[in-house]
């Protein structure tokens, strides 16, 4: 797809979901002035429009609906639940066109936060799959000077290496994802394991194992889980479960609850 046409429809998306409803006219006026519109089109002819809606639908799955009565704005519906991260993702490539077509918005526009994210495919399948994985949890530092990339280095080194650690849920809130899951203990029932929470920015190094194949983790209930959190302050047993807990009570103060992820399924 020619770049021009694809920064077309995710500044239509973004345009529509955010400001919408919105008039053609005012649509067109402002792709006009549009940063995206490297070509200097002047407006946005309705049939392109409209063309423009239809592909949004085919390649995307989002559908941008009009109003029935004057001014005829369009705009698109607020996503379900499940449909946040798909919105997420779009806006998140718009920006990257943005700051590629653009070099001056590098230098000014960042992200800082290096969190794991790329690891979150593996992790989804391992709650499909019932996987065991490995991994290290960041260490402290203990220099006080050096790049970020050796400050990183150095918390690898000062880490705790865990295995046999069964991938249950997922959960993401404020953009911060955690993984929450069991240690296999071959001598208990599943029901008589450690669950434990840990922030995926904190793991390094995660390495599948082995799948469990004689389990029954549909017994674990990832919103149970949540609900039976207790919000003590004082309570730090569990640094990256009280990390989790804090972030969920700032959302529920927030009247906003994290999205969750919770994709187990049966085994044939």
């Amino acid at each position: 797809m020619a770049g021009n046409r694809l920064n077309r429809y995710l500044w239509l998306i973004n345009l529509l979901q955010t400001e919408g409803p919105i008039p053609y006219k005012e649509i067109s006026k402002r792709w006009e002035r549009s940063i995206y519109n490297d070509k200097q089109d002047e407006g946005l002819p309705l049939k392109t429009f409209h063309n423009h809606c239809l592909s949004i639908a085919e390649l995307f799955g989002v559908d941008v609906e009009c109003e029935k009565k004057s001014p005829y704005g369009y705009y698109i519906p607020q996503p379900a639940e499940s449909e946040v991260w798909k919105f997420d993702m779009l806006n998140r490539l718009l920006l990257h066109s943005a700051i590629k077509d653009n070099p001056t918005l590098a230098d000014r526009v960042k992200n800082l936060d290096q969190k794991n994210d790329k690891e979150i495919p593996k992790i989804v399948e391992c709650i499909q799959k019932q996987g065991v994985v490995s991994f290290i949890k960041f260490g402290q530092i203990t220099s006080k000077s050096g790049t970020l990339a050796k400050a990183n280095q150095e918390r690898i080194d000062n880490g705790k290496r865990y295995s046999d650690f069964l991938v249950l849920s997922a959960v993401e809130v404020r953009y911060r994802w955690f993984v929450i899951g069991a240690f296999v203990e071959q001598d208990k029932p599943f029901e008589g394991w450690r669950v434990s929470v840990f922030a995926l920015e904190h793991m390094k190094e995660i390495k599948a194992m082995y799948e469990m194949k004689n389990v029954s983790a549909k017994a674990f209930s990832l919103q149970e889980y949540i609900d039976s959190f207790v919000f003590d302050p004082s309570d730090t047993f569990d640094d990256d479960r009280f990390l989790l807990e804090q972030c969920l009570r700032n959302n529920r103060l927030t009247h906003r609850y994290g999205r969750l992820c919770h994709v187990i399924t049966e085994r044939e």
